[in-house]
């Protein structure tokens, strides 16, 4: 009975140490690199931002992607040290959503400007280059 007990207590102390390796979190970890959810840009409501599912999608750097409510907005980003970030090679699919153009049309606008980013936990800012805050996201998969 005590065998059966002792390999109990191993199989259970080797579970917990498998789960706990598993969670670590890896070298190349980039707490830039997540989908990030539009909640707040100037001249939009939080609420009008949800609705049209507004987002920044950095999750795969080689393939970012955003989309404000109609169109596809595929970009390339480049960082650099100090919170840089740069969006260039803009583009997006040429559908027409009369309720989105007008937050679609500020998006594209914005992405050129976002010059510094800030990350607290879960929340990102992006910034102008004169340090004016242009939009601030959530991480999709803080929730």
């Amino acid at each position: 009975m005590k065998q059966r007990f002792d390999l109990l207590v191993l199989m259970l102390a080797a579970m917990v140490l498998i789960s706990c390796a598993s969670g670590k979190i890896s070298e190349n970890y980039n707490p830039l690199h997540r989908q990030w959810m539009l909640k707040q840009m100037p001249g939009f409501g939080y609420q009008q931002l949800l609705e049209a599912k507004a987002a920044i999608d950095l999750s795969d750097v080689k393939h970012p992607e955003g989309f404000a409510g109609c169109n596809n907005i595929l970009f390339k980003v480049i960082t650099k040290s100090g919170g840089r970030i740069e969006f260039s090679n803009i583009s997006a699919t040429k559908k027409y959503c009369a309720d989105n153009m007008n937050l679609e049309n500020s998006f594209l606008k914005m992405l050129t400007q976002i010059k510094f980013y800030k990350i607290e936990g879960h929340k990102i800012t992006f910034l102008s280059k004169e340090g004016e805050m242009l939009a601030e996201a959530i991480a999709a998969d803080w929730d």
